[in-house]
């Protein structure tokens, strides 16, 4: 076989030129060179080879990991509701909180645990829980935000009270009334002012020179007439003083009551610690103003939470249940923070007889009828410049009685209307004058504005964490002496911020292994 040889690559046999010859030693050269492409060839398979290994090696490593930080979340996810399931059952059969107890450090080691458990369970090759915290502290019970986020869910479905949704209607109307009498306190003591100086004038003139004996007869009749129409107006001043608007001590519902002694409990109370033991719902005359300034646009917190103490807690007033609370007067407890059931209703009573008492008056100044009544009665009794300042003090002593008899009602069990009419104003203006009031007349009518009713109005003008403070303060000191010594509110959690790390360990040659990180949250509720 002829060959054509090339200074190049032979074109026929894509040989290089070099390598063809004649005879014996160009068929060595070509066997050799023919040798060597296959070793290439060879070479490069194999760097094909171990590079799809790799690559695959890599890609099998990257689902594996993937699968491990799912598996993992998952467990983790278990573990943390778990630990939501672990909640008080007390504390929810009772009082419908949602809640478990622990410390931070056990919680973390029990998440550890039940998460190790389910990974190991779902055999993912080399994958260990390196590290596993909780964090609880944003989430206690006692922090009165957390606790409201409950309410809200408890309440959601309940409706607030319809008393205090038609209170607010008559808000205006009484605030008006509040002005009428407020100014007409200020006509009392400009009145009273006259009064005096006109007397210090008549004491004067009284003593004249013999040119001036006839109005001498006159200034004496004054004096005398000045003192005839003081001696009337102290007496009514004492009628309406005799109205302490206190109730009767260690009778009635404050017999029986309880007082709290022991120091240890009462120094650890949610309150206590948040500073907010002391003071609670406006007292005195304040009430009424306060309520018509907050009460109207009462925010729906103050009223889910007003909801939850009428439906969780009892007053002195409402025994029907017994139960196993500590304090009587629960509600009246949330108002003042006193240790004390019959303090707390001394309060609870002299706020809302304040309440009363200011209504009251400002029916009597506004009332067309009751208003021509005081002052005709006024004008009998010191007629002349002396009237004004008696129909005062007329209508102030009938506010007073009107106000003892709206009590004596309440504690039987009446309701007392919020504003008066002619038809629920019950006494008479001889016991305000002579003072001679006693027992009690029944208001007809059936009015709902019942004991808890006013409690309600007093509730509203509480700002809201205080009424938050005191309810955890009645549920630990009730959990204490029922289910067990050691409860504390401090030490529940609504929810929990778990942490933790997750080692996976390589199956691939050269392919090292890997660590994540994982942070979720579980709360029972969240904001809606």
């Amino acid at each position: 076989m002829r060959l054509e040889f090339l200074s190049g690559i032979s074109k026929k046999t894509g040989v290089p030129a070099g390598i063809l010859g004649r005879g014996a030693a160009g068929i060595r050269k070509l066997r050799i060179w023919k040798s060597r492409r296959r070793g290439s060839a060879v070479v490069l398979l194999c760097i094909l080879f171990i590079s799809l290994t790799g690559a695959l090696a890599v890609t099998y490593e990257a689902a594996d990991r993937k699968a491990a930080i799912a598996v993992s979340e998952a467990a983790f996810s278990l573990a943390g509701r778990s630990q939501l399931a672990c909640y008080d059952k007390e504390l929810f059969e009772r009082y419908s909180i949602f809640a478990f107890e622990g410390d931070e450090e056990k919680t973390g080691r029990r998440i550890k645990k039940i998460a190790s458990d389910s990974i190991e369970n779902t055999k993912v090759a080399g994958c260990k829980v390196k590290k596993a915290e909780a964090e609880q502290g944003a989430y206690s019970i006692a922090d009165p935000d957390n606790f409201m986020m409950q309410l809200r869910q408890i309440e959601k479905k309940s409706a607030v009270p319809d008393v205090l949704a038609s209170l607010k209607g008559d808000l205006n109307v009484a605030d008006r009334k509040l002005k009428d009498r407020e100014n007409s306190g200020k006509m009392m003591k400009k009145l009273e002012e006259e009064q005096k100086a006109a007397k210090a004038a008549s004491s004067d003139a009284a003593q004249p020179s013999e040119d001036q004996a006839g109005d001498a007869a006159a200034a004496g009749s004054s004096i005398a007439d000045i003192e005839k129409a003081e001696n009337i107006q102290e007496n009514l001043r004492k009628n309406a003083k005799n109205i302490t608007g206190e109730p009767a001590s260690g009778t009635g519902p404050t017999a029986g009551g309880r007082q709290l002694r022991n120091r240890e409990i009462s120094e650890n109370l949610p309150s206590a610690a948040a500073g907010r033991g002391k003071g609670g719902a406006f007292a005195g005359g304040t009430v009424i103003n306060n309520f018509a300034n907050s009460g109207a646009g009462a925010a729906s917190d103050d009223l889910i939470t007003i909801a939850y103490i009428e439906s969780r807690f009892r007053n002195m007033l409402d025994q029907e249940t017994a139960d196993k609370s500590f304090f009587k007067g629960e509600t009246e407890y949330i108002l003042y923070g006193c240790l004390s059931d019959e303090e707390n209703y001394k309060k609870a009573y002299h706020s809302i007889f304040a309440i009363r008492l200011a209504m009251n008056s400002a029916f009597l100044f506004t009332d067309p009828q009751k208003s021509s009544e005081t002052l005709a009665a006024a004008e009998a009794l010191t007629p002349g410049p002396f009237a004004p300042l008696t129909r005062m003090l007329i209508i102030a002593a009938w506010s007073a009685i009107e106000a003892e008899n709206d009590m004596k009602n309440l504690e039987n069990g009446n309701g007392v209307p919020f504003l008066k009419s002619s038809s629920s104003w019950m006494t008479d203006m001889d016991s305000a004058v002579n003072g001679n009031a006693s027992g009690y007349i029944a208001i007809p009518g059936g009015s709902n504005m019942k004991y808890h009713r006013y409690l309600d109005m007093l509730l509203i003008t509480m700002d809201r964490d205080t009424k938050l403070y005191r309810c955890m303060d009645l549920i630990q000191i009730n959990l204490k002496g029922t289910a067990r010594d050691d409860f504390t509110i401090a030490d529940h959690y609504t929810g929990l911020v778990i942490s933790a790390e997750i080692a996976k360990k390589s199956h691939a040659v050269g392919v090292p292994g890997s660590e994540s990180s994982i942070k979720m949250t579980h709360t029972y509720f969240t904001e809606e």
